[in-house]
């Protein structure tokens, strides 16, 4: 008897707080409030939450003209795009200077910049010391995409993204002296008409467990430091038809900008003063392919080693291949006075 008043009470419980369909029990409760103090959705509140508080989550999608913070507080400010897309319209793009950082997560951001006649415009830049982090974003830009300006400035994508219709996928500016850049790139994809990743200053590249992809250059090292691992660095071979048929492989050749030579990898400089500092590239359990389309690019190779009297270009990696390639100027070639190459563990090897 005790047993059954006991049952009887339970099975009355689960009926206070349940609901009965079809001879099926679902508990009936509230749904979990997610909001925080910083939802936004419109860009009014967008950018007077960032402005304000630091922080602001997107509950909808916004479209913003431009977006530019400065050395005034917060100097810290994040955004979660909460799976929604940020719209970017103005060729201002988004600018984050003096100091300052921004973290940007989970979500989308596209850049439409209308009317943008120069490809290499980006829509993002990373000026005076500042910082910039991905996590998990999916970046279309318009034009190009990320450039690091200035000393001591950064860029760290994660786990995202990065795809330019424009000149340049992620990549720095060498005409203002520049020390201590950083860009790292950690499972992220990037991918550009011309160069993906662009390195012509003093600082540092890092590319880790990622797909880079261009028409031309996939990677340029052309100063600094560049450690590549487990990584995929693919050019598509898209070199116009007019373009010079040595396509930059002799030192005359060689200009300022990406008038370098077309290989998927580009290391080191080779002609003029206006990257005179070192470029040495590491590079370890990473694939290197050139998409050869014959008539058009006979000539363009896998990995392009340079160097002048001025400046020392060096390539250590783990893969014997791409050495004997380099050496017998095969599908790998090599200019310069000061050029290097070393099998990883072994002494470095210079090259006359």
């Amino acid at each position: 008897m005790k047993n059954f008043v006991r049952i009887t009470f339970i099975l009355l419980l689960l009926l206070s707080f349940s609901s009965c369909t079809q001879y099926r029990f679902f508990p009936v409760i509230p749904p979990a409030d997610d909001s925080t103090p910083y939802d936004v959705s419109t860009p009014e509140a967008f950018e007077e939450m960032l402005n304000t508080s630091g922080q602001a989550r997107l509950t909808s999608d916004i479209e913003i003209s431009t977006l530019s913070f400065g050395a005034e507080s917060p100097v810290a400010r994040s955004i979660d795009l909460n799976g929604k897309t940020l719209s970017i319209s103005d060729t201002a793009g988004l600018v984050v200077k003096n100091g300052s950082q921004l973290t940007i997560r989970d979500g989308n951001i596209e850049t439409s910049m209308e009317g943008l006649e120069n490809i290499a415009k980006c829509a993002v830049s990373v000026l005076g010391s500042s910082s910039v982090v991905f996590d998990n974003v999916e970046y279309h830009s318009a034009g190009s995409g990320v450039f690091v300006y200035n000393d001591n400035s950064s860029f760290v994508a994660t786990d995202s993204t990065i795809i330019a219709d424009g000149a340049y996928g992620v990549g720095t500016n060498a005409s203002n002296p520049q020390r201590n850049v950083s860009i790292t790139l950690d499972n992220t994809d990037v991918t550009s008409g011309y160069i993906a990743v662009f390195f012509n200053v003093q600082g540092n590249l890092n590319i880790f467990d990622s797909i880079i992809t261009s028409g031309q250059v996939a990677v340029l090292a052309r100063c600094g430091t560049a450690n590549i691992s487990n990584s995929h660095i693919h050019s598509t071979g898209s070199m116009p038809e007019t373009e010079d048929p040595g396509y930059c492989f002799e030192a005359d050749n060689w200009g300022g900008g990406n008038a370098v030579a077309y290989a998927a990898l580009t290391i080191g400089n080779g002609k003029g003063e206006a990257y005179d500092f070192d470029a040495t590239v590491t590079l370890s359990s990473t694939e290197v392919k050139m998409d050869v389309t014959q008539g058009v690019n006979d000539d363009a190779c896998r990995i392009f080693v340079a160097s002048t009297t001025n400046m020392k270009g060096k390539f250590i990696t783990d893969d014997k291949d791409y050495i004997a390639e380099i050496k017998g100027k095969q599908h790998s070639k090599w200019i310069g006075p000061q050029t290097y190459v070393q099998l990883e563990g072994e002494e470095e090897e210079h090259l006359v």
